[in-house]
């Protein structure tokens, strides 16, 4: 399915912001987490209200797990 966001893998959408209904994010999630890693930003909307943001995580994220499974996040 080719959307507004779907992309050449070549091409950087950097600094590019999208908004999504939870319906299209339903529809193709595979093409919006392909943007996502070229750059782009998603917001994503349910009933017309911003729900989330999918953008990609800052360069150097680390995600740490302690001994009782709990998470923290270090650059």
């Amino acid at each position: 399915m080719m959307n507004k966001w779907t992309l050449a893998a070549n091409v950087s959408l950097s600094d590019k912001l999208f908004e999504i209904s939870m319906m299209e994010l339903r529809a193709s999630p595979g093409d919006v987490m392909s943007a996502v890693e070229l750059g782009a930003t998603f917001l994503v909307k349910r009933a017309g209200k911003v729900v989330a943001v999918l953008q990609k995580p800052p360069a150097g994220l680390v995600i740490i797990f302690n001994e009782h499974g709990e998470k923290s996040y270090s650059l």
